[in-house]
């Protein structure tokens, strides 16, 4: 794991998701998006806006066999039409967040990243399909 200094905060390495979560924030409800973990915390996007200092809890998982953990936050920022936002995992021992971690990480593995789109060059001819 990483330790990085000065105006970027990070103690441990970033692993990408992307994976939808339920926020519930100062008795306010929406969806999220999961966009990375790491030991310490985790970062996400959503519509509404966050403020730092406040605490939330995330839900994950399918119906009937979820998790829920909490969280504060410790920054936020506008995203396009989105916010993001990111939280230090909150009220939990090493070991339960150790946990946390690895059910984050196979949550992840179910939900994979887009590939980004392929593009054609124009300049480049389509090869010919072969003779039937």
């Amino acid at each position: 794991m990483s330790v990085v200094t000065g105006s970027n905060r990070r103690r441990f390495q970033r692993l990408d998701t992307d994976f939808p979560v339920n926020v519930e924030c100062s008795g306010r409800r929406f969806e999220a998006r999961l966009q990375n973990i790491s030991q310490d915390g985790c970062q996400l996007e959503g519509a509404a806006n966050a403020r730092v200092g406040e605490l939330f809890s995330i839900t994950f998982g399918k119906p009937g066999a979820s998790e829920t953990f909490r969280a504060k936050i410790t920054w936020a920022r506008p995203a396009g039409n989105a916010f993001q936002f990111g939280g230090i995992f909150w009220a939990i021992d090493e070991d339960t967040k150790r946990a946390l971690v690895m059910k984050l990480i196979q949550t992840s593995i179910l939900y994979p990243k887009p590939k980004p789109a392929e593009t054609s060059d124009p300049a480049t001819p389509e090869a010919e399909a072969p003779p039937a």
